[in-house]
């Protein structure tokens, strides 16, 4: 099954990426690869665990050229029926941020595929 992004989030997305452009050039943004959840991006076994996504987390800061930044997960509950299983919060301090759902489901490309959303979206 393949969830497709609701008008609304479209927006969000667009709005999000003009603004992601806008602040660091658009270079990076057409250099870099198109990242995707699978075995050939994430080829580490996955696990339901602080330590499986501490690899996601710094497997896609890889990805994005931000390595040589720490990397902080938060945990998060989500009230009623909000399906965001994590959330990029950003970067301050030298860390990026993100936070993760607690009651979010186990499966690895779930966590791969949203590792980047941003903070506050319609997620």
């Amino acid at each position: 099954m393949q969830n497709l992004p609701s008008e609304r989030e479209q927006h969000w997305l667009l709005v999000s990426t003009a603004a992601l452009i806008r602040s660091t050039g658009h270079d990076p943004f057409l250099r870099n690869p198109i990242v995707e959840p699978t075995r050939e991006f994430f080829p580490d076994p996955w696990t339901y665990s602080s330590r499986g996504l501490d690899r996601v987390v710094r497997r896609l800061m890889q990805y994005a050229g931000l390595d040589d930044l720490e990397a902080e997960i938060q945990p998060f509950q989500e009230e009623g029926d909000s399906t965001a299983t994590g959330l990029f919060m950003g970067i301050e301090d030298g860390k990026c941020l993100f936070g993760f759902n607690v009651h979010a489901p186990a499966d690895a490309e779930n966590m791969a595929g949203v590792a980047g959303k941003r903070n506050k979206g319609p997620f």
